[in-house]
Order: structure tokens, then sequence, then C-alpha cells
């Protein structure tokens, strides 16, 4: 568990500076001084919780989730359950403790990474569809960076002035005539697209050197 744990923290420090969030990370933690780290880690020592900002001014905030219930113990910690309403309130409890603790409101975002479970569970994915600045990712989700293999192409999240300059070159008269890229898309989800996003996607290319296509975000096809 230690061991995904590393790896995962490194992706999402990676994940939050390729949404232009500045921090002074510590990416590269000796292993051995993590494991000292990891005997103090449960839901709510934040340990290993991040908190960054971006050039706007936006927050973003990353929990690390232990376990289903914190109040439960564990030889190892880790609880093998699909309670769902165990773990709706332990999601609900630490929304509120992260509120309070570190003075967050409304606009910041919530990530949560579950540490417990071979995935995640449909109660996390209606938590994070109820709640719009919430996301939820499974640590197994982690250990690897998927926008770092080779056959994964660059996407870049485009402005508003960005938007509205590519509308008029491609004569669109609304953004869903571009091909679609869905919020539930594991890209989509990395650079944090909403639902009316358009993003520009970077396509290797043998004669141009690159190809550039456009996406338009929805959370779902009509």
């Amino acid at each position: 568990m230690a061991e995904q744990l590393y790896l995962a923290r490194k992706t999402v420090i990676e994940m939050l500076e390729d949404r232009n969030y500045k921090n002074n990370f510590v990416k590269n933690i000796a292993f051995s001084y993590f494991k000292e780290i990891y005997k103090k880690f449960d839901n709510y020592s934040g340990v290993f919780d991040l908190d960054a900002n971006n050039e706007k001014g936006e927050r973003t905030v990353v929990k690390f989730v232990k376990t289903i219930n914190s109040k439960i113990s564990h030889t190892n910690g880790i609880i093998e359950t699909t309670d769902s309403t165990a773990g709706k309130k332990e999601l609900k409890d630490l929304s509120e403790f992260i509120k309070e603790a570190l003075t967050t409101d409304n606009d910041d975002t919530i990530i949560f990474i579950i540490c417990y479970g071979d995935d995640l569970h449909e109660m996390h994915h209606t938590f994070e569809k109820n709640n719009r600045n919430v996301q939820i990712f499974h640590i197994n989700r982690l250990i690897f960076n998927i926008t770092k293999h080779h056959l994964v192409p660059k996407h870049e999240v485009l402005n508003t002035d960005e938007k509205i300059f590519i509308k008029k070159k491609l004569l669109l008269s609304n953004y869903e005539q571009l091909p679609i890229i869905l919020t539930t898309d594991v890209i989509a989800k990395y650079h944090n697209m909403k639902h009316g996003d358009v993003c520009k996607i970077y396509r290797p290319s043998k004669n141009a050197g690159h190809h550039i296509c456009y996406r338009y975000c929805k959370e779902s096809v009509d």
C-alpha cells in the first residue's frame, strides 16, 4: 500500500502541475522516509494531502482517504467493503472537515484519492456527480500517469478567449459541432474538464509534425 501511495501521490502532483497549479511540492521523497510518514497516515492526519493555487487564485485541495470509516480499526488500515452509506458519510464528513480546517469555499476544488478497495464504487461516482467541485480518483488508477503514455496525445483546455477564437476560425454556429469528449473520459478527468469546455489535441503527424484537432466536453451523449 505504501508503494502504491508513493507512486500515486507523484502522479497527483504532476496532474496539479498540468492544471497550472503551483506549490512547493516535494515530488521525490526518499521512499524510506515516506514509509515512516506512512505510519501516521489516516483520513484526518493530512500527512500526504496537498494544497495548491493557480494564477487565477483558484484553489485545489487533495485529500487521501485511507479507510471507508476512520472510526473503524483494522489490522492493515484497509477495509474491503461496498457499504455505500458509510462511504458516502465518510466523504461528506471529510468535505466538511476540509472546509472548516482549511477554510475552503464552494469555488475550491476538492480531490479525494480513495485508497481502499480495488476501484471506485457507484456511490463514489454519485457523490462526484452531485458535487460539482469534487473529483474522486482511485489510487490504482494513479500509479502510472496515463498522459505520459506514448500513445496519448497532448490535451490542452482552452480559455474563454481561445474558445471564441476557435469558434470564429472554424465557422461554428455552436461548439457541439465539434467531436465530443465526455467528462468521464480519463484524460478529461485528469485535466478537470467540465461540461462546455473545449480542448485542443496535438496528434502526431508524419508530414506536419503534429495535427491539431478539437473536442467539446459534455457530461453525456444525447
